[in-house]
């Protein structure tokens, strides 16, 4: 086992098994899992992957083995903004993204096809991958996390009204 660069958890160089050193509601992206199985493989790990709720408010892919997770493209946007503007801890120092994660060729969970791998233009530099034909995004362990305590702009919290 081996330390994965600028994180906190470690991967075999044998097997490319993950072990953590935090439970799974205790990860920076806290997922409440549910034993609700879907028909998706993980692209890392090649584990099924089960449905969670992430911050008690979407509901993600996740798998089990590495912690990533997989979410509809027209969440993302929202749940970002949404989770920015409520986050009230310090900001994050920036960190370099790694221009590596750019060549990582993965397909995806849903349908197969392969996914691109793009860098998020917003805030924290992370890169994040994508199926156009699921329209769906995959997030690393803390990928999420490091967008949420990125230094920049906060917007202020939406608010819903009933009429």
């Amino acid at each position: 086992m081996f330390p994965v660069s600028g994180k906190s958890h470690f991967v075999c160089s044998v097997c490319q098994c993950f072990r953590f050193p935090t439970a799974l509601d205790a990860a920076p992206e806290p997922i409440e899992r549910t034993e609700k199985k879907v028909e998706f493989q993980c692209r890392r790990c090649h584990e099924d992957m089960t449905v969670g709720t992430l911050y008690g408010r979407t509901d993600v892919c996740l798998c089990d083995g590495c912690r990533g997770f997989v979410i509809d493209n027209q969440s993302v946007g929202s749940l970002i903004e949404d989770l920015r503007a409520e986050y009230s801890g310090p900001d994050d120092p920036p960190t370099p993204m790694n221009p590596d994660q750019l060549e990582i060729r993965a397909l995806c969970p849903a349908c197969g096809d392969a996914t691109e791998a793009h860098p998020y233009y917003g805030p924290g530099n992370c890169v994040l991958d994508t199926c156009r034909h699921c329209q769906l995004v995959w997030f690393d362990l803390g990928e999420l996390d490091l967008i949420v305590g990125a230094p920049g702009r906060r917007s202020k919290v939406r608010q819903t009204f009933d009429t």
